[in-house]
């Protein structure tokens, strides 16, 4: 009977400690997406050749391009796109690309489908495989044309 208490007992203590464990896994969850929803518009990812490889569900809606038309890009050929950047703004950035540099709040301009032109705030981390070797960046964006514009 003692070993019976004894297991039973066990498990009532296990089962209330994953309980707990997956409630505090949820709240880090939900916290993490409000952190993050507020620190950016959206949220993208390179791979190994700094080729998109992701944006978030609402990336269209504030960028102004389909995910579409920039997945399998590098951030060259996107910085390329309408020669709205000055080229060695571009370079420098790439620069920091290829050294595998973090980077914060690098800011060029796009123009959207809607022919609009936007100004956008990028920051990315660098990111490593299991193996610890570069993976890519995986980052934030911003629309900042409303600063931009109040500035000029």
């Amino acid at each position: 009977a003692l070993l019976v208490h004894q297991q039973t007992s066990g498990r009532r203590s296990a089962e209330l400690l994953a309980r707990r464990m997956t409630e505090k896994l949820r709240q880090d969850e939900e916290r993490s997406r409000d952190f993050s929803r507020s620190a950016s518009d959206w949220f993208w990812e390179t791979d190994l050749q700094h080729r998109f490889c992701y944006f978030s569900d609402n990336f269209e809606k504030v960028y102004g391009l389909g995910p579409g038309q920039l997945l399998g890009k590098n951030r060259k050929e996107l910085l390329d796109l309408d020669a709205l950047n000055p080229r060695e703004m571009i370079e420098a950035h790439l620069a920091q690309l290829q050294a595998h540099a973090p980077f914060k709040n690098f800011e060029y301009r796009i123009r959207g489908n809607d022919g609009a032109t936007r100004w956008i705030a990028v920051s990315g981390l660098p990111h490593v495989d299991a193996h610890g070797r570069f993976a890519g960046y995986r980052g934030t964006g911003t629309i900042v044309t409303e600063r931009k514009n109040l500035v000029s």
